[in-house]
C-alpha cells in the first residue's frame, strides 16, 4: 500500500506539470504585424520616422537593422515602443549615409515577424533638357520645351520678361511624362522676349531661360517696293535685314 500511494503522488504531479505548459503555450500569440512600415522618402536634413504594430503576447524583443546591420537607440537613432505594440524609429537629419533598406523584428518566447521598407532622400529638380532661344515670325506656332526630372510633386511655372504668366488664352501651358510645354499657337509682336521655367518641389528649385524674337514685316515706298524684317525684342525694334526690290509704279 505504501508504495502505491508514493506511486500516485507521482503520477498527480506529472499530471499536474503537463496541464500548465499546455495552459502556457495554449494562450502565448507569437508576434502578428498589424501595421507594416511604409517607405519613405524625406528632404535631406528632415528626420525620417518609421513606425510599425503588432499583436501577440508580449513582452517583445525589438531589433531594428539598416542594410542588415543592427541599428543600436542613440541621438543618430532613436528608438521606442509604445503601449507595448508600436515600434518606431526616428532617423535625425537624415542625408545621403541614411538611404537604404530598414527592418524591424519582433519577437516573442513562440515566435517572430518582420517587416522591411526603405528610406530615400527627395531629389531637387533639375533639367535634362532646356529651353531654346527661338526666331520666328508673325502669325508663326512656337514652343519652348524642357525635360524636368525630381522627386514629385513637381511643380511648373513660366515667366516672361520677370512676371508670372497667368491665365493667358494666346499662351498654352502642359507638363506630362516630365515634359513641361509653353506653346504660343500664334505668334505676336507682344510675345517676344526673355521666358523662363521654374520647377519646384519639397526639395529645392531651378530655372532655365531662353528668348523668344518674333520678326514682323514692314513695306515702305513709292516706285520703289522696300522690304523689311524688324525684329522685336525685350520692347526695343532694330532692323535686322533689308531687301530693296524696284518695279515700275501703275496709276
Amino acid at each position: 500500500d505504501v508504495g502505491s500511494d508514493a506511486c500516485q503522488a507521482t503520477l498527480f504531479v506529472k499530471e499536474h506539470r503537463t496541464v500548465f505548459i499546455s495552459s502556457f503555450l495554449l494562450f502565448s500569440e507569437p508576434p502578428v504585424l498589424v501595421k507594416p512600415l511604409s517607405p519613405l522618402e524625406v528632404v535631406k536634413g528632415s528626420n525620417a520616422y518609421f513606425e510599425c504594430q503588432v499583436k501577440g503576447t508580449a513582452p517583445f524583443e525589438v531589433t531594428w537593422q539598416k542594410d542588415l546591420k543592427d541599428i543600436k537607440s542613440s541621438l543618430k537613432h532613436v528608438i521606442l515602443q509604445k503601449n507595448g505594440s508600436i515600434m518606431t524609429l526616428d532617423v535625425q537629419k537624415c542625408d545621403a549615409l541614411d538611404v537604404g533598406e530598414y527592418q524591424c523584428i519582433v519577437a516573442n518566447e513562440v515566435g517572430s515577424c518582420s517587416s522591411q521598407t526603405t528610406l530615400s532622400i527627395k531629389e531637387p529638380p533639375s533639367f535634362v533638357e532646356r529651353i531654346e532661344n527661338v526666331v520666328t515670325v508673325l502669325g508663326k506656332t512656337v514652343e519652348f520645351k524642357c525635360v524636368v526630372r525630381g522627386s514629385p510633386p513637381l511643380s511648373i511655372q513660366w515667366q516672361k520678361d520677370e512676371n508670372w504668366i497667368l491665365e493667358d488664352p494666346s499662351i498654352e501651358r502642359t507638363f506630362l511624362n516630365s515634359i513641361a510645354t509653353l506653346r504660343i499657337p500664334v505668334c505676336e509682336s507682344i510675345h517676344s522676349g526673355r521666358y523662363t521655367c521654374q520647377a519646384v518641389n519639397e526639395a529645392g528649385q531651378e530655372k532655365c531661360f531662353a528668348t523668344l524674337v518674333v520678326q514682323g514685316w514692314l513695306f515702305v515706298g513709292s516706285g520703289v517696293f522696300f522690304i523689311f524684317f524688324v525684329a522685336i525684342s525685350d520692347g526695343c525694334q532694330f532692323l535686322n535685314r533689308c531687301i530693296c526690290l524696284s518695279f515700275p509704279l501703275i496709276i
